[in-house]
């Protein structure tokens, strides 16, 4: 099985990383790497109402890729040397497309179709991952018409975004949750 458990607490959280049944790595809040031994994570795992969630990666058709691959190191590597506080100038490049946007202004006709749309901004912002978070938290608060309720929608959005500290930037996070309250609106 190809996984993460994530063990987490209100302060703290941790992952053990399994790649075909083996564990890879382990990886912590104040880690700046992976690291090979699980001292610290299994350390978050006996603190006070820490709490687990396994993410299972079902098999996939395309071979994992290279992260390298994907993206332009050596422009990150600039970026985050910069004041990370002001947004980088485009090169020349096309501005990106703003596929949230395009999601969220969607009609959705009924609560499955939001459904729908919730799951997609969460696979789109947060990868597989994502989806399978949003999934879960919805059958905890019992399905997209419990979202209706302010409560239970702020309990969601808590919900998901601890459970994706580890899967993106906390701006990335703010953008779903945002994009998710507008879908729920229409309910």
């Amino acid at each position: 099985m190809t996984a993460t458990l994530t063990i987490f607490t209100d302060q703290r959280s941790g992952m053990i990383l399994y790649q075909e049944g083996a564990t890879v790595g382990f990886f912590h809040d104040s880690a700046q790497t992976i690291e090979t031994t699980a001292g610290e994570v299994h350390h978050i795992a006996t603190l006070p109402g820490a709490c687990v969630d396994l993410f299972v990666l079902k098999g996939t058709a395309e071979p994992t890729r290279d992260l390298a691959e994907l993206v332009h190191i050596r422009s990150l590597w600039e970026t985050a040397k910069g004041d990370v506080f002001t947004l980088p100038e485009p090169a020349g490049a096309p501005p990106p497309l703003a596929v949230t946007t395009v999601k969220v202004e969607t009609p959705a006709t009924n609560s499955a179709d939001i459904e729908t749309a919730i799951i997609a901004l969460a696979n789109y912002s947060l990868g597989k991952l994502g989806k399978t978070i949003v999934e879960k938290e919805l059958s905890t608060v019992g399905g997209i018409k419990a979202l209706k309720d302010e409560n239970m929608l702020s309990n969601f959005l808590n919900a998901v975004e601890k459970s994706s500290k580890l899967l993106a930037s906390a701006n990335k996070i703010k953008e779903m949750s945002n994009a998710i309250s507008a879908e729920v609106a229409k309910l």
